[in-house]
């Protein structure tokens, strides 16, 4: 059995994914900060990114079953429409992006300890 398909371990297992995802996007927004022309991108909100995932789909248990689809990553990441554009076309905003960066890295340990706990105690029912 592989313990990577139970439920609260594979959804604690996206979450992270998705963090890490996240925090990527918004180093690059930091790192564009004052790129002229360059819209800032963020992450759609989890629950959307896991609709379209297999999470919500149904499992495939035998060969001859269809698989469901998967949504894709890049599917996740928007345009950020909403700042204020400066006038070189730029529309990160620093603090938004350093508030989303502390908040995400929150999100990432709390999603991380829950993974440990599942894990051990998937471990801890197997002895």
């Amino acid at each position: 059995m592989d313990i990577r398909e139970i439920g609260a371990i594979k959804l604690s297992a996206q979450r992270i994914d998705y963090l890490s995802e996240k925090q990527r996007i918004i180093a690059k927004n930091i790192s564009n900060s004052d790129t002229p022309g360059f819209r800032a991108l963020e992450m759609r909100p989890f629950s959307e990114v896991l609709k379209g995932t297999s999470a919500y789909q149904p499992v495939k248990t035998h060969p001859n079953h269809i698989s469901g689809s998967s949504g894709s990553r890049s599917a996740s990441v928007v345009t950020n429409k909403t700042s204020a554009m400066k006038p070189n076309g730029n529309n990160v905003n620093l603090e938004e992006q350093t508030l989303s960066a502390s908040q995400t890295q929150i999100d990432h340990s709390f999603a991380t300890s829950l993974y440990k706990k599942a894990a051990s105690l998937v471990v801890m029912s197997s002895k």
